[in-house]
C-alpha cells in the first residue's frame, strides 16, 4: 500500500459498523496520531463484544440454525445457509416463516402451500 500511495494510516470500519448495527453507514479508525492507541483498543472492544459472538455461533451449526428457526431473523439469504447445512424439511420451515413475517405473502400465497 505504501508503494502505490494509498497508505494514509486510516482504517474503514464500514463492515465493522454495519455488523453491529450501531446506526452509521460508516467510520473511519484513524491509526496515527495521539488517537492510534484508542482507535486500536475501540477496534479490539468491538470486535471482541460484536464480531467474536457471531463467529462462536457457527461451533454448533444445527444450534445455531435452531436460533435462526427460533429467532427473528428475516433475511432470505439464511434460506440458503439452513437448506445446505440441515436440508429441505428446515429450509422449508423457514422460508415459510419469511413468507408469513414479509408483504411477500399476499404475493406468493398462490405458488407455495404454506
Amino acid at each position: 500500500m505504501i508503494k502505490a500511495n494509498i497508505n494514509n494510516a486510516f482504517i474503514y470500519g464500514g463492515e465493522l459498523e454495519s455488523l453491529i448495527d450501531r446506526g452509521r453507514i460508516f467510520r473511519w479508525f484513524p491509526l496515527t496520531g495521539p488517537s492510534y492507541q484508542h482507535s486500536i483498543n475501540e477496534i479490539i472492544e468491538l470486535l471482541e463484544k460484536y464480531i467474536l459472538p457471531i463467529c462462536e455461533n457457527f461451533e454448533d451449526t444445527k444450534t445455531n440454525i435452531q436460533n435462526i428457526l427460533n429467532g427473528n431473523e428475516k433475511s432470505i439469504d439464511l434460506f440458503y445457509y439452513i437448506y445446505f447445512f440441515d436440508g429441505k424439511d428446515s429450509a422449508e420451515q423457514y422460508l415459510n416463516k419469511f413468507i408469513n413475517q414479509s408483504n411477500l405473502k399476499k404475493d406468493l400465497k398462490d405458488y407455495i402451500i404454506l
